[in-house]
This record gives C-alpha cells, sequence and structure tokens, in this order.
C-alpha cells in the first residue's frame, strides 16, 4: 500500500504517472479540496483530466513526501506533501509552495481513490513532526 501511494508523488516528480507507474483502478479519481479534479466525471480540463494514468502533470522535481499515516484494515495511506519552491502560480506566491495532506484508498493493488487537502505555505515550512 504505501509503495504504491508513494508511487503517485514519484510521478509528479518525474511529470508522469505512466514512467511512475502508478496502477490506477480504471474508475480511480481524485479530489482536491472537495472538487473532482481528475478520473470519471472530473471537472478539471475534461476530457484530459477522466485517465488519471495519463492526464499531463507538471513536473514537480523538488516535491518531498512522506507518510504520516497507514491504515492497512480500511486501505487507506495519508502522505504530506511539499510540493517544492515555483509550485504555486501567480505574483504573489514568491517564497510560497503548495503543500497538501493526500489519502489514498489502495486495495487489490490499486489506487482507487486519492482526496486532497491543499494550500499554500511559506517554503520550507517545516512539517511540525519528524
Amino acid at each position: 500500500m504505501i509503495d504504491i501511494a508513494l508511487r503517485y508523488p514519484g510521478g509528479l516528480k518525474i511529470g508522469s504517472f505512466e514512467k511512475s507507474d502508478v496502477p490506477f483502478a480504471s474508475d480511480a479519481y481524485r479530489f482536491e479540496n472537495g472538487v473532482r479534479m481528475a478520473g470519471p466525471g472530473c471537472t478539471f480540463r475534461p476530457p484530459s483530466c477522466e485517465n488519471m494514468r495519463a492526464q499531463a502533470l507538471p513536473t514537480l522535481a523538488g516535491i518531498q513526501a512522506s507518510v504520516v499515516a497507514v491504515d492497512e484494515e480500511n486501505g487507506t495511506v495519508l502522505l504530506y506533501m511539499d510540493f517544492g519552491k515555483g509550485s504555486l502560480p501567480g505574483p504573489d506566491s514568491a517564497g510560497k509552495s503548495l503543500v497538501t495532506f493526500e489519502a489514498f484508498k489502495v486495495y487489490g493493488g490499486q489506487m482507487h481513490a486519492v482526496e486532497a487537502v491543499l494550500e499554500g505555505r511559506p517554503s520550507d515550512t517545516p512539517r511540525g513532526w519528524k
């Protein structure tokens, strides 16, 4: 479960979920701050966002991910990710990066769902625990 979940930020690091071999289920989806951003019925650049594995991604070479919690019984892995400098667009983004907690639903050797809560924070802000 952890290996499968960590392939997700690995894909963001190299700009491809196909190259990082994320095993998405055919009906896999991603919600970001409550909005369906990828998977069937997505709202972000349809139809290109419907296939999570093949969707266009930015290359975020500075992304750092760490495991926060794992619930083996429920099939859930929670990661904390700092997307690194330059991950936020716009004139007010200098010195900030995108950070997120993302929960991954993993079972049967596949990733079925991703739920993310994202916000901008000052770059290099410590996570708060080791």
